[in-house]
């Protein structure tokens, strides 16, 4: 089980998310994104056909740990589930006021993992010791692991709080910085925007703490990328904000510095260090290798076959101590080799149909195309689609708020509903 399925607590919610459509007599029409979603999902399938068929990644296959009846099956299949949450998104969140809710209820319980892992950071620095034990393999598995980092002569550790590692809980802030970072300037209540600029802050500060080379690397892009594609871009309004945070900017320089050269300057001295060790460099051997044969794809779940022969023996071996199945944290290298490039495209495609939205729904809409947004850049380096599938998430929320957005005018009350003025009723 442990091997093939590697069940944790986010896949289990994943297996368990159809039950929502329990009280739904019919799942909503995905629109646009159909014909694409449906494509990228039924080429997955003809691949997995194809390895059944010829085992052709059974050659590259060093280990002899797992069968294509087993592990393809289980990969493909959870592959199928994320994509079908985009479907269960789009069915149950009901209004924009839903959609609201469900934002705010992932940034609220993902601050609450940030103001935790900052206590824990507090008390190891006071006292030595984090409050609760930090975990190899998240709450309740694997041994107390600490992962110390000198910080201005200060021993620190990598904050993970009750993720299974603080790069997941850098994948998890993401998202989160990127709606309190856009919500915290909307035209919500001065009480809400306060809120908002509490959690930045400390979302923010728990993303620096997990010391995640990846979030230090993409974080400066995506709030580049933010501000960049902001509708209704004004310079005038725009100018005392950047002064702000040229200043903010100015005081945290001297710690974020001191961080950016432990974290990455440190540890990507040369260009070829920028792919990992035991990951992407090895995928990326292999995609030199087998190149052009790799552009059609292999299959979801065929990393684990091929990836082992390819990396170092260190590396190869522990996947049998510990019982685990290779696979790169780059979702889009991991696209790319698992569905090549017909795959990478037809993603791109359900990107553009869910990011491009008429005018008039662009600022209703930002707040869930950003968090979109954040997880495409932060997929450059990070899993963002395996980790509780929040890619399919926000790709869903923001494809059901363009929906609402483009839905004509039905009367009071009814939120994210574009007015449509006819001529005869403006009066001269």
């Amino acid at each position: 089980m442990k091997l093939v399925w590697m069940l944790d607590p986010f896949k289990v919610g994943l297996l368990l998310s159809p039950i929502l459509l329990l009280r739904v007599r019919k799942v909503r029409y995905l629109g646009a994104v159909t014909l694409p979603l449906t494509t990228l999902a039924g080429y997955a399938a003809l691949l997995m056909s194809w390895q059944f068929f010829s085992g052709e990644v059974t050659q590259f296959d060093r280990l002899n740990h797992l069968t294509l009846g087993g592990h393809l099956v289980a990969a493909n299949g959870m592959f199928l589930l994320r994509i079908g949450l985009v479907a269960i998104v789009v069915t149950v969140v009901n209004s924009g006021k839903d959609a609201q809710r469900c934002l705010s209820a992932y940034t609220t319980s993902v601050s609450v993992l940030a103001a935790y892992a900052i206590i824990q950071e507090l008390s190891f620095a006071l006292f030595g010791t984090p409050i609760t034990a930090i975990k190899q393999y998240g709450l309740f598995d694997g041994a107390s692991v600490y992962f110390p980092v000198d910080v201005f002569g200060i021993q620190l550790v990598r904050a993970s709080a009750f993720c299974n590692e603080p790069k997941d809980l850098a994948l998890f802030i993401m998202p989160a910085i990127a709606y309190a970072y856009t919500s915290m300037k909307g035209g919500a209540s001065p009480g809400q925007r306060v809120w908002r600029r509490a959690q930045f802050c400390c979302l923010l500060c728990a993303g620096v703490l997990t010391f995640s080379s990846s979030l230090l690397l993409l974080g400066p892009f995506v709030l580049v990328a933010l501000e960049a594609l902001q509708p209704n871009r004004k310079l005038k309004q725009l100018l005392p904000r950047y002064i702000m945070y040229g200043c903010v900017a100015l005081f945290l320089f001297p710690t974020v510095s001191e961080v950016w050269k432990l974290r990455v300057t440190a540890r990507f001295a040369e260009r070829k260090d920028l792919l990992q060790q035991a990951r992407e460099g090895p995928a990326f051997d292999f995609f030199t290798e087998q190149f052009p044969r790799v552009l059609a794809g292999y299959g979801v779940g065929t990393e684990a076959f091929y990836l082992p022969a390819y990396m170092p023996e260190e590396f190869r071996y522990t996947l049998l101590d510990y019982q685990a199945a290779a696979g790169l944290d780059s979702f889009w290298f991991s696209l790319l080799l698992d569905l090549g490039l017909p795959g990478v495209l037809l993603f791109g495609w359900c990107c553009i149909k869910v990011l491009r939205c008429p005018a008039v729904a662009r600022r209703r809409t930002w707040d869930y195309r950003a968090a979109l947004v954040t997880l495409l850049i932060t997929g450059i380096a990070l899993p963002v689609d395996l980790r509780s599938a929040v890619l399919w998430l926000f790709f869903g929320l923001a494809l059901r708020t363009q929906q609402l957005a483009a839905m004509p005018f039905a009367g009071r009350g009814v939120p994210f509903q574009a007015v449509r003025f006819r001529p005869e009723a403006v009066l001269v």
